[in-house]
C-alpha cells in the first residue's frame, strides 16, 4: 500500500477511469509485498464489489482486477460473485468523511454465506480513505460467518 498524494494520484485515476491497466501485476505485487503476513492467514479473496449500474458504465471493477492478479500471484481463491453492491450509492469522493458510512450502511449483501463460513477473508479495494466501504463490507462478510476480515488496499489517502 502506498500514499495515495499528488505523485500516485494520476497513476491510480488512470487505473481507475481511464482502462490503464498496464500496470495490474506490479501493482498486484506491491500489494503482495506490503501484505505478505496478512495473506499468509487467508483463505480467500474478495474484491469489494461496483453496483451494476456503475460496472456497465465502467465496464470494469479495478477492484476485481487487482484482487484477480493478487489471488493468481499468491494461490489464494477468489470469490468475486458473492459479495454484491445492492444499492446504487452517491460516489463516496463526492461525500465528507462524516456521510461515508451512511452512504454505503447496508449496500452490500451476501448472496451465499456458506463460502464465507469460517474464513479468513482478505477484501481488496483500490484506495482507503476512511474506510466506510471496507468496513460495512466486513461487517456483512462477518455476519454471513466469516471467521475475521482483512483489508488490503493498493493507496491510502493521508488525510
Amino acid at each position: 500500500m502506498f500514499e495515495y498524494d499528488d505523485t500516485s494520484k494520476n497513476m491510480v485515476l488512470q487505473f481507475k477511469f481511464y482502462g490503464d491497466i498496464s500496470n495490474i501485476k506490479t501493482y498486484a505485487g506491491w500489494m503482495f509485498e506490503k501484505g505478505k503476513e496478512l495473506l499468509a492467514r487467508a483463505e480467500l479473496i474478495v474484491p469489494v464489489p461496483m453496483h451494476c449500474v456503475r460496472l456497465r458504465r465502467r465496464k470494469y471493477n479495478q477492484s476485481v482486477l487487482l484482487a484477480r492478479a493478487l489471488s493468481k500471484l499468491c494461490g489464494i481463491p477468489l470469490e468475486v460473485f458473492t459479495l454484491k453492491k445492492a444499492k446504487n450509492t452517491t460516489p463516496q469522493s463526492h461525500l465528507s468523511a462524516s456521510k461515508r458510512s451512511k452512504n454505503v450502511w447496508n449496500s452490500f449483501k451476501v448472496t451465499n454465506s456458506v463460502l464465507f463460513r469460517g474464513k479468513v477473508v482478505v477484501l481488496i479495494d483500490d484506495v482507503v480513505t476512511t474506510g466506510a466501504s471496507l468496513q460495512e463490507c466486513a461487517r456483512v462478510l462477518k455476519n454471513s460467518g466469516a471467521k475475521e476480515v482483512i483489508g488490503l488496499t493498493l493507496a491510502r489517502t493521508m488525510s
